[in-house]
C-alpha cells in the first residue's frame, strides 16, 4: 500500500464516521420533535380565546417550552455532530479494530504534518491497512447501535403526532392557524402592541330597494368585530362577525330604507358611521292620458291616471301621454301594434330629463308597449304594462221611415204626416228629407231637401213631421217621391239614407168616391147614435115611472126600499149609457168638423158638400149645448146625495132631455142620409162620366188588339156601376124622391146598355185583331154614347133631388111660420078676453087648444129640421119656452085661485113666445132662400169643377202620350182631339166670363181661357213637349184654386211660375219641437258627470253603454 492509498483509506474511515455521526443526530433531533408537534397539537384544540387573545401568557408558556425543548434538542444534536469527527472516534475506531491506542491518532496527526516521511508513511500505511475495506458497522458498532435506538424511538412518535396533527388541520384549519401563529408570536400576544384601527368599507352607498348590501371590516389583532346596523325607529343592531386574516365580511339586508352603520370591537374600537341610501328602479311614477275626443261627439276632455292597462275610445281620439320617471332618463317611446304592422312612438323629453310626452291619434284597436333607456346606470328597471286602447269604429247613422212605411194614395187631407226613426252609436247631427215631385204627365222636378232637426246630440231621434203637400201646388194625381236622410257630426262619414216611398195624391174622382164612403161612415154612426139615443130616452121614461114619489103609504116601507135600490141601479146605468153617447157625439162633431176643413182643402169643390158639412157640425154642436151634460151632472148629483125626491125629479128631466136627444138626432139622421145620398149620386156621376171619357178613347182606337182587355175593364165597371145606381134609386124611393129615383133608374138602364155594347165591341176586337171595321168604331161608339147619357141621367137625378128636398125643406117651415104667428094671434085674443074680465076657468079649455096647437107645431118643426138644417138656431129655445109659458099659465088658469095680473102676465109671456117662434121660422126661411137663391156663385162653382174634371183628363192624356210618343198620323190625330177638347174648356171659359151670374169671379175665367187658348195652339202645332205639359198642369192649378178661394186673390205670381212643387213641412201636434227619444237608459247630464273624475266619468259611460245597448246592435 502505498502511502497516497493510505491517505485515502483514512479519508474513508473519516467519512464513515461523519455518516454515522450525521444519521445519530437526525434521530435523536427527530425524537425531540415530536414534543414539539405535541404542544402545537394541544394549542389546535384550546378556546380561541385562551392562546389568542391578546394579553394570554399560555402562548408565551408554551413558546418558552418550546425553546427549552428545543435548546435540548440543540444540545444533543449538536454532541452527535461533533462526534461525527474522525479524532472523536478514535478509541472506538482502535477498539474495533484491535488497533494499539494512539495508532489511529497518530497516524492521522502524521498524515496533516506535510513534511513527514519516511516512517510516518510506514505508519500510515499500517493503520489504513487495518481499516482497509471495513464496514460502518465493524469500524463504529456502538454508534450504530445509538442510531438505531433512536430511530426507534423517533419513528413512532412522529407518526402519532403528525396523524394528529393532520387530523387537526383538516377539521379546524382556522384554529390551527391561529394557534400557529399566537405561538410564532407569544411575546405580541402575551404583550401585544396596539391594534390598528378599525377600517370599515364601502362607506355607504345606495343599493337597488330590497336588496343586500355587502361590507368588509379591516380588523386586524381581532378576532371577531360587531357590525352595528341603525334604522329608523327601532333600536340599534349588533351582529358579531368573525375576522379571519385580519378581515370580517358582513351583509346588510335588506335595504328597504336608509339604515346607519358602523363596526366596533369590543375594545373601544369603532368606525366612522356610514349610510346605506335604497334606490328605486328606473319606473314611472305618474302617467297621465288624456283623451280629446272627436269634435263631432262634443265630449269633454277625460284625463286617466294610475295604472292604465286598457283604454275604450271612439276613432279618431286624440291621445296625449304625459309620463314622469324617478331617474333621468334619456329616451322614452312606445312600440304601437295593430293589425297593418309595428312602428314607433317616441316621446319628446323635457330639459329635465324625467318627464316626457307624445300625442297619438287612434283610428282602430292598438297596443302601445312602453320602452325605455336611462340616461345613467340605473340598478333596475320596471317598465310599465302594455295599454291595450280598443276602438270603437263610429258607425255610420240608421234612418228608418217608419210611418207609413209604405206606398200610399191621398185623399182629402193632403198631408202626408211621416214618422221618422233615426239612430247613430254617438249622436246625430242632422236628419232631412229629402223629396221631389212626379207629376201625372210625367215630369219630374229636382229634388228638394229641407233639415228637420239641427245639432242635438241625441242618440236616437223620432220625428214626426207633416207635409203639406197643398202648399205645395201639387194637383190631383202627382206623386211625391220622398225618403230619409241622417247624418252624424263625423264628417267623413256618409250619412244614411232610409227606403224610398212614394205618395199619390187621389184623383178627382178618387176623392169623390173616399168622400162618399166618409159620407156613409158618417151616416152609420149617426144612425147607430139615434138608436141609442131612443133606448136611452125609452129607459129613462120607464126609470121615471118606478121611481117612488114624495109621499107613499105607510105599509110600503119595504117596497119603497126596494124601489130605491132598483131604481137607483137603473139611474146608474142610464147615467154612464149617457156619458158614453155625449162623448161619442163630440167625436161625431170633431169628425163633420174634419170632413169639411178637409174638403175645404182638397181639390175637390163642393160647396153644397161643404153646407151641408157644416149644417150637420152646427146641428151636433147645437145638441151638445141642449142640456144634455146638466141633466148628467144632476143626475149624478143626486145619485150621489142618495135623495129620493131629488132623484125622482132628475130622472124626470133626464128623460126629458133624452127625449129632445132622440129627437134632435132623428133630424140629424134625416140630413145624414140625404148628404150620403147626394154624395152617392155625385159619385156614382163622376164614375159615369169617367166612364164615358175612357169609352170615346177607346172607341177612337177600338181596332187596335191591345185595347179589347180595356174595352171589357170599362164593360166590367159599368155593370157594377148600373148595380150602384139600382140600389141609390132603391134608396131615393124610400125617401120619398120619385123623380129623382127615376133618373137614377133610367141612368143604370144607360150604364147596362154600354156595358153590353162593350162586350161586344170587345169579343169583336178579339176576332179580327188589327182590323178597323166601322162595325168596331159602332158597338164601341153606341157604349160611349149609353155612358154620356148615364152621366146625364144620374146628373138630373142629382138637381131632381136637391130641388125636391130644398122644396120641401121650404114649405115646412112656411107652414110652421104660418102655424106659429096664427098661433100668436090666438093667444093674443085669449090675453085680450083675460083683460076685458073673463073668468079664468073659462079660458082654459081655450089655453089648452092653443097648447095642443104648440104640440103640433114643434112636430112640424122637427119634420123641417130633418129635411135641412138651415133653421135658425133660436126655433128650439123659442118654441120650449113658449111651451113651458103656456104650462105656467094653464096652471093658473085651471087651479082658479091665481090673480088676474099674475095670469095675464103669464099670458103676455106666452104670447111674447111665441112671437120670437115666427121670427126664428121667418129667419130661417130667409137663409134658406138666399142659400137657393140665383146668385150664381154655386153654379159657378160647379162649372169650374165641371172644367177642372175635363182639364184633368186632358192633362192624364197628354202626359199618356208624351210618355208613348208614337209617330205618323196617330200622334197628329191625337194631338188634334187633343187640341179640340182644349178648345172646348177654353170657350166654357169665355162662356163663364160672360155670364153675369159669375161676376163674383172677377177677371179669372177670362185670364184662364187665355191660358187654355195658348195650350190649345200649341197642341194644334204638334208641339207637345215638356213645356206644353208644364203649362197644362199650371192652368188645372189655377182651375182648382179659383174654385176653392172665389174671395181671395190671385196667389204669387213667384209661386204661380214655379216649376218645382215644394211642400210645407210642419210638425204635429202644431207648436211641438222635434221628438227627441233618448236611450233606454238615459245618460246622466252634465251636472252630475262633472262632479266625478276622469276615471268615474268612464265607469259610467261604459255601464250606460253596456245598459243601452252600444256594445250591441241595438240598438236605438
Amino acid at each position: 500500500m502505498t502511502p497516497s492509498e493510505a491517505g485515502r483509506e483514512l479519508a474513508r474511515a473519516a467519512a464513515l464516521v461523519r455518516s454515522t455521526g450525521r444519521r445519530t443526530a437526525f434521530w435523536r433531533g427527530a425524537a425531540f420533535i415530536g414534543p414539539l408537534l405535541v404542544i402545537l397539537l394541544s394549542t389546535m384544540w384550546l378556546p380561541d380565546g385562551w392562546l389568542g387573545r391578546p394579553g394570554s401568557l399560555l402562548p408565551m408558556l408554551l413558546g418558552l417550552g418550546a425553546l427549552g425543548t428545543l435548546g435540548v434538542a440543540g444540545l444533543v444534536v449538536g454532541g452527535s455532530m461533533r462526534g461525527c469527527r474522525l479524532r472523536s472516534r478514535v478509541v472506538e475506531i482502535e477498539r474495533a479494530r484491535g488497533l494499539a491506542r494512539g495508532d489511529l491518532l497518530g497516524a492521522i496527526e502524521l498524515g496533516e504534518d506535510v513534511e513527514a516521511g519516511g516512517l510516518a508513511d510506514l505508519h500510515r500505511m499500517r493503520v489504513a491497512t487495518g481499516l482497509q475495506g471495513v464496514s460502518a458497522r465493524e469500524l463504529l458498532p456502538k454508534s450504530l447501535n445509538r442510531a438505531r435506538t433512536a430511530r426507534r424511538f423517533a419513528l413512532p412518535v412522529l407518526g402519532v403526532v403528525l396523524a394528529l396533527l393532520a387530523a387537526g388541520l383538516f377539521e379546524n384549519p382556522v384554529s390551527a392557524r391561529s394557534a400557529a401563529g399566537a405561538l410564532a408570536r407569544p411575546w405580541t400576544v402575551t404583550f401585544p402592541p396596539p391594534p390598528p384601527p378599525l377600517q370599515l368599507g364601502p362607506p355607504g352607498g345606495q343599493v337597488l330597494r330590497g336588496s343586500a348590501f355587502d361590507v368588509t371590516i379591516s380588523a386586524s389583532g381581532r378576532s371577531s368585530v360587531l357590525l352595528v346596523q341603525a334604522r329608523s325607529g327601532t333600536p340599534p343592531r349588533r351582529d358579531r362577525v368573525a375576522v379571519v386574516d385580519g378581515i370580517a365580511a358582513a351583509r346588510i339586508e335588506p335595504v328597504d330604507e336608509v339604515i346607519r352603520f358602523w363596526a366596533e370591537d369590543g375594545l373601544g374600537g369603532v368606525t366612522d358611521t356610514f349610510s346605506v341610501v335604497p334606490l328605486d328602479a328606473l319606473t314611472v311614477t305618474d302617467l297621465r292620458v288624456a283623451l280629446d275626443y272627436p269634435p263631432y261627439l262634443g265630449r269633454t276632455r277625460d284625463v286617466l291616471s294610475g295604472h292604465i292597462t286598457r283604454l275604450d275610445a271612439p276613432a279618431g281620439t286624440q291621445l296625449t301621454l304625459n309620463v314622469r320617471t324617478n331617474h333621468p332618463i334619456d329616451r322614452m317611446g312606445l312600440a304601437r301594434t295593430r293589425a297593418a304592422g309595428i312602428d314607433t312612438v317616441v316621446l319628446a323629453v323635457a330639459s329635465n330629463a324625467v318627464t316626457a310626452a307624445a300625442t297619438v291619434v287612434v283610428t282602430d284597436s292598438v297596443l302601445l308597449s312602453w320602452w325605455i333607456v336611462p340616461q345613467d346606470s340605473v340598478p333596475g328597471m320596471h317598465i310599465p304594462s302594455p295599454i291595450m286602447v280598443h276602438v270603437r269604429p263610429d258607425e255610420r247613422p240608421t234612418v228608418s221611415l217608419v210611418y207609413p212605411g209604405e206606398d200610399l194614395v191621398l185623399g182629402l187631407d193632403q198631408t202626408l204626416a211621416l214618422v221618422i226613426d233615426a239612430r247613430d252609436d254617438h249622436g246625430l247631427a242632422e236628419v232631412g228629407l229629402s223629396w221631389w215631385r212626379e207629376s201625372a204627365g210625367g215630369r219630374s222636378d229636382r229634388p228638394a231637401y229641407e233639415a228637420l232637426s239641427g245639432a242635438h246630440g241625441a242618440r236616437r231621434m223620432v220625428l214626426r213631421p207633416t207635409l203639406d203637400l197643398e202648399a205645395g201646388e201639387f194637383v190631383p194625381g202627382d206623386e211625391i217621391v220622398y225618403y230619409a236622410t241622417a247624418r252624424d257630426a263625423n264628417p267623413v262619414t256618409p250619412p244614411a239614407v232610409s227606403d224610398t216611398f212614394r205618395a199619390r195624391l187621389a184623383s178627382l174622382d178618387e176623392l169623390r168616391s173616399r168622400v162618399a164612403l166618409r159620407t156613409e161612415d158618417l151616416l152609420q154612426d149617426t144612425r147607430s147614435l139615434e138608436e141609442r139615443a131612443g133606448d136611452l130616452s125609452d129607459g129613462a121614461q120607464d126609470a121615471r115611472r118606478r121611481s117612488p114619489g114624495r109621499s107613499q103609504e105607510p105599509g110600503q116601507s119595504g117596497a119603497v126600499e126596494r124601489a130605491d135600490f132598483g131604481a137607483t141601479q137603473e139611474a146608474r146605468n142610464l147615467l154612464a149609457e149617457a156619458r158614453e153617447i155625449e162623448a161619442d157625439l163630440e167625436r161625431m162633431r170633431e169628425d163633420l168638423r174634419e170632413a169639411g176643413s178637409d174638403l175645404a182643402d182638397s181639390p175637390l169643390v163642393d160647396s153644397d158638400l161643404q153646407q151641408r158639412l157644416a149644417e150637420l157640425e152646427q146641428l151636433f154642436e147645437e145638441i151638445l149645448e141642449s142640456g144634455l151634460r146638466e141633466r148628467i151632472e144632476a143626475l149624478e148629483q143626486s145619485l150621489r146625495g142618495l135623495d129620493r125626491e131629488g132623484l125622482s125629479e132628475a130622472l124626470g128631466e133626464f128623460a126629458r132631455q133624452s127625449a129632445n136627444l132622440e129627437e134632435r138626432l132623428e133630424q140629424a139622421l134625416g140630413l145624414m142620409e140625404r148628404v150620403a145620398l147626394e154624395q152617392s149620386l155625385e159619385g156614382a156621376r163622376q164614375t159615369a162620366e169617367n166612364l164615358a171619357r175612357r169609352q170615346e178613347r177607346i172607341s177612337d182606337s177600338v181596332g187596335a188588339a191591345d185595347r179589347a182587355v180595356d174595352q171589357d175593364q170599362v164593360a166590367t165597371e159599368s155593370e157594377a156601376l148600373a148595380e150602384r145606381v139600382d140600389e141609390l134609386a132603391a134608396r131615393l124611393d124610400e125617401q120619398q124622391a120619385g123623380e129623382s129615383a127615376d133618373r137614377a133608374k133610367e141612368g143604370a138602364n144607360d150604364a147596362r146598355q154600354a156595358a153590353s155594347h162593350g162586350r161586344s165591341a170587345a169579343q169583336e176586337a178579339r176576332k179580327d185583331r188589327g182590323s178597323d171595321r166601322p162595325g168596331l168604331s159602332e158597338e164601341a161608339g153606341r157604349a160611349a154614347t149609353a155612358l154620356a147619357r148615364a152621366e146625364r141621367s144620374l146628373s138630373a137625378a142629382d138637381q131632381a133631388l136637391s130641388t125636391d128636398w130644398r122644396a120641401e125643406a121650404l114649405e115646412a117651415v112656411n107652414r110652421a111660420t104660418t102655424e106659429s104667428l096664427e098661433l100668436a094671434r090666438e093667444q093674443k085674443r085669449l090675453v085680450e078676453r083675460l083683460r076685458s074680465g073673463d073668468r079664468p076657468e073659462d079660458l082654459a079649455g081655450q089655453q089648452s087648444a092653443v097648447r095642443e096647437g104648440l104640440d103640433n107645431l114643434s112636430q112640424s118643426l122637427a119634420e123641417a129640421g130633418r129635411k135641412t138644417a138651415l133653421m135658425d138656431r133660436r126655433t128650439g129655445p123659442a118654441a120650449a119656452q113658449a111651451g113651458r109659458e103656456m104650462d105656467a099659465l094653464a096652471r093658473s088658469l085651471s087651479s082658479g085661485s091665481a090673480q088676474r095680473s099674475e095670469a095675464m102676465q103669464q099670458g103676455e109671456a106666452a104670447m111674447e113666445a111665441l112671437s120670437d117662434l115666427a121670427g126664428s121660422l121667418l129667419a130661417g126661411r130667409r137663409q134658406m132662400e138666399a142659400a137657393s137663391s140665383a146668385t150664381g156663385m154655386e153654379e159657378a162653382l160647379d162649372r169650374l169643377a165641371g172644367m177642372g174634371r175635363q182639364q184633368a183628363g186632358i192633362n192624364s192624356e197628354s202626359g199618356e202620350l208624351f210618355g208613348l210618343m208614337p209617330g205618323g198620323q196617330a200622334l197628329r190625330d191625337r194631338l188634334a182631339s187633343l187640341a179640340a177638347r182644349q178648345e172646348a174648356v177654353s170657350e166654357d171659359l169665355r162662356d163663364l166670363a160672360g155670364d153675369p151670374a159669375a161676376r163674383v169671379l172677377g177677371s179669372r175665367p177670362a185670364g184662364l181661357a187665355a191660358e187654355a187658348d195658348e195650350v190649345a195652339r200649341r197642341l194644334s202645332a204638334g208641339a207637345l213637349d215638356r213645356e206644353t205639359l208644364e203649362r197644362q198642369e199650371q192652368l188645372f192649378r189655377r182651375l182648382l184654386d179659383a174654385g176653392r178661394s172665389l174671395e181671395k186673390d190671385e196667389r204669387d205670381a213667384n209661386r204661380r211660375e214655379a216649376t218645382s212643387a215644394r211642400p210645407r213641412v210642419a210638425f204635429l201636434p202644431e207648436g211641438g219641437a222635434v221628438e227627441e227619444l233618448g236611450p233606454r237608459y238615459p245618460y246622466p247630464d252634465g251636472a252630475v258627470l262633472e262632479a266625478l273624475t276622469a276615471a268615474q266619468r268612464r265607469l259610467v259611460y261604459e255601464y250606460f253603454d253596456r245598459l243601452n245597448g252600444e256594445v250591441s246592435g241595438d240598438g236605438p
